[in-house]
């Protein structure tokens, strides 16, 4: 895990050095569904989810960029006992950044943690739009699939985020 992380900072610290850059943190609001390969060791097999969690990313003018975030995930139904935590590492490619809409898509590492039955390292991959109410906030609206698996189990949270976008340049 401690490589990943230094890896996104070295990402991160090549991004300030590109021309129009745009820093930009957000935070999000997804209900989804939480799948595990294993009933047994996780405790749930496929159930309703709710994430909620927040970011950060640099984006270039070429519209590349990286970013990292950090969240709460679990089923409804047992949020007490089987809520985990999702952190990532990701790259970005915003493909229009002139107008009010701005798509996206992006991918990276992915880690679960909590309770030791979902302890794991894994990726993600999404798509989205942001779409900027003015020039410094936005309104996020984003899929996410994020998958783990270790020991011949996968962990798989998928969701439709609903967010808030602020710009810093």
């Amino acid at each position: 895990m401690t490589k990943y992380l230094l890896i996104t900072v070295v990402t991160l610290s090549f991004c300030q050095l590109a021309c129009g850059q745009s820093a930009e943190i957000y935070g999000f609001f997804a209900p989804g569904q939480v799948r595990a390969s294993s009933n047994a060791d996780l405790g749930f097999g496929s159930e309703f989810a709710i994430n909620a969690g927040g970011g950060a990313k640099y984006i270039t003018h070429s519209g590349f960029g990286a970013g990292i975030e950090s969240g709460i995930a679990g089923p409804t139904n047992d949020w007490k006992y089987y809520n985990f935590g999702v952190i990532s590492g990701n790259g970005y490619y915003v493909f229009r950044q002139d107008g009010k809409v701005e798509p996206f898509v992006t991918g990276g590492f992915t880690h679960t943690y909590g309770y030791d039955a979902v302890d794991r390292n894994g990726g993600n991959f999404g798509a989205g739009i942001t779409y900027w109410l003015n020039k410094r906030a936005g309104l996020l609206l984003e899929f996410r699939d994020h998958v783990a698996r270790t020991e011949g189990v996968t962990l798989q949270l998928l969701n439709a985020r609903v967010g808030f976008v602020l710009r810093f340049r």
